[in-house]
């Protein structure tokens, strides 16, 4: 067995198992994602050589379930350390409460669904009818002759065209995930959503007629709604484009101040016919704290 990665102490948010391959990540569920990013990196910082190409099964217990978060810490894991994450373990309470937050429904385990649901009991048996005795049917008359017709061949008609079916707009036909970073002069073009594990230099671009989500920095061109769609939106962790197209709409962002701390993830979107910025805090844009583009 490898050795055992250095203990995490009971101070910090973060645990790591002994077990280095696949090395088991457990976080506390009191301690917010900011700490537990900041505390995981300074574990794994202090051998670097160590964690370099495992593999890693992270352990949230019982906390929600945030899809934003847990892809944040993975990309960092992989980018800055070598860590590839290959699982996710949670209790089933965070996995019911991700199934009700996302279906809008109640949940109800087996042992629940048979308890709750009341048995159907099956309807009265309805006596049987005696139906009346069918009479004899009188032998057919003998047919008449049959006189062979003249045929008189139809003139042909041209059937009208129809037009061939679309094919089905599945969820998989929607999304396109790239595991990469995006160089100057790459070009990523889709019909749908495109999310980015990595980062967009600046002279790449994105196009996607859905939405585009970076998870990392975005220097370079962003286009979302590329057939006129003003609903979608460019989303990344950190927001310093060349350029913002979304729909009809070109924006060129202010640039940020040399020398000032990182905004953090911010999401551009349409609002009263321009494109605006705003903080991203999990949800759908609001309309607080925004920076408007020209």
């Amino acid at each position: 067995m490898p050795a055992a990665p250095p203990d995490s102490g009971p101070s910090r948010s973060v645990h790591l198992g002994d077990c280095l391959d696949p090395l088991a990540i457990h976080l506390s569920c009191e301690a917010s994602w900011e700490s537990a990013r900041s505390d995981l990196a300074v574990l794994l910082g202090s051998d670097p050589v160590r964690f370099q190409g495992i593999r890693a099964h992270l352990d949230i217990g019982d906390r929600d379930i945030d899809l934003f978060e847990l892809r944040r810490l993975a990309h960092a894991l992989e980018a800055d350390h070598g860590v590839l994450v290959v699982a996710l373990r949670c209790s089933p309470r965070s996995v019911r409460r991700y199934a009700e937050r996302e279906l809008k429904l109640k949940v109800l385990a087996e042992e629940e669904t048979a308890s709750q649901i009341p048995a159907i009991e099956p309807p009265p048996a309805v006596p049987e009818t005696p139906q009346p005795p069918v009479p004899e049917t009188p032998p057919p008359e003998e047919a008449p002759e049959v006189v062979e017709a003249s045929r008189v061949e139809p003139e042909p008609v041209e059937a009208p065209s129809l037009p061939e079916p679309e094919e089905p707009d599945t969820a998989a036909s929607r999304v396109q995930v790239v595991h990469r970073t995006l160089r100057s002069g790459s070009s990523v073009r889709f019909n749908g959503d495109v999310v980015v594990f990595g980062d967009v230099h600046a002279g790449a671009q994105v196009t996607a007629n859905g939405s585009v989500v970076i998870l990392g920095s975005l220097l370079g061109l962003a286009h979302a709604g590329a057939r006129g769609d003003d609903a979608a939106f460019v989303l990344a962790l950190d927001l310093e484009p060349t350029q913002i197209r979304i729909g009809t709409r070109i924006a060129i962002p202010p640039q940020a101040p040399g020398g000032g701390p990182p905004r953090g993830a911010e999401i551009a979107f349409v609002r009263e016919d321009r494109i605006v910025i705003e903080p991203y805090r999990g949800r759908l844009p609001s309309s607080s704290a925004q920076r408007s583009v020209e």
